[in-house]
C-alpha cells in the first residue's frame, strides 16, 4: 500500500441536519442524493474542497431528508502526484486532484450521516453510490489560472482543464 499524494489536513461540518420521513411497508432504499463540489487552489497550500449533499426532494418512500456541507483543507506531493497519475497530462492534474479529494470528503461525510441517523426512527441512512466525475466539481482559484498551472503544478496555463458548475443527481444504482 503506497501513501496517497493527496492528505487532507482537516475536516469540518458546518451544517449537518436530517429529517425522518414517513414511509410504508416498502423496504427502505437508498436515498437519492445531489452533490456540489469546489475546490479552490492557492499558491501556498494549504487548498480548500467544499462539499454540499442533499437529498432529492422529488423522491418517494425516501426515509430521510437530508443536507450536509463539508470544508476541508488539504495538501498535495506534486512529485508523488505526477507518478502516482501519470497518464494524466499536466493540464489536467488539478482536475484528477480535485475530483478524488472530493471523493475523500464524500466518503467522509456519507459516514457522518450514517452516525447522525443510526438511532433515527429508520435506521442509519443508506446513500445511493455514486461515481464523482471531472462533471461534478467546479475548480476555484484567488489567484489568476495561469499562475496556479504554473506554480501549483507546473503547467502549461494555455489548455486549462474542463470544468463543470452542475451539480450531479444519481440515477437510482444501489450502492
Amino acid at each position: 500500500m503506497k501513501r496517497s499524494p493527496l492528505q487532507l489536513e482537516w475536516l469540518s461540518y458546518p451544517a449537518a441536519s436530517f429529517r425522518a420521513l414517513p414511509v410504508g411497508e416498502d423496504p427502505i432504499k437508498p436515498l437519492m442524493i445531489k452533490i456540489a463540489a469546489t475546490v479552490t487552489y492557492h499558491l501556498d497550500s494549504p487548498h480548500q474542497v467544499e462539499l454540499t449533499l442533499s437529498s432529492q426532494d422529488d423522491i418517494d418512500g425516501a426515509a430521510y431528508s437530508i443536507s450536509v456541507e463539508a470544508i476541508a483543507a488539504f495538501r498535495f506531493d506534486l512529485d508523488q502526484a505526477r507518478a502516482v497519475y501519470h497518464d494524466a497530462p499536466a493540464n489536467a492534474l488539478p482536475m484528477v486532484l480535485a475530483v478524488n479529494v472530493t471523493r475523500i470528503v464524500y466518503s467522509a461525510a456519507r459516514e457522518l450521516l450514517a452516525t447522525l441517523t443510526a438511532r433515527a426512527p429508520h435506521g442509519s441512512v443508506l446513500i445511493d453510490s455514486i461515481l464523482i466525475g471531472p462533471e461534478d466539481v467546479t475548480i476555484g482559484s484567488v489567484e489568476p489560472q495561469d499562475k496556479i498551472l504554473s506554480t501549483v503544478f507546473g503547467a502549461d496555463a494555455r489548455a486549462p482543464a474542463k470544468r463543470s458548475n452542475k451539480p450531479r443527481k444519481t440515477e437510482g444504482q444501489a450502492g
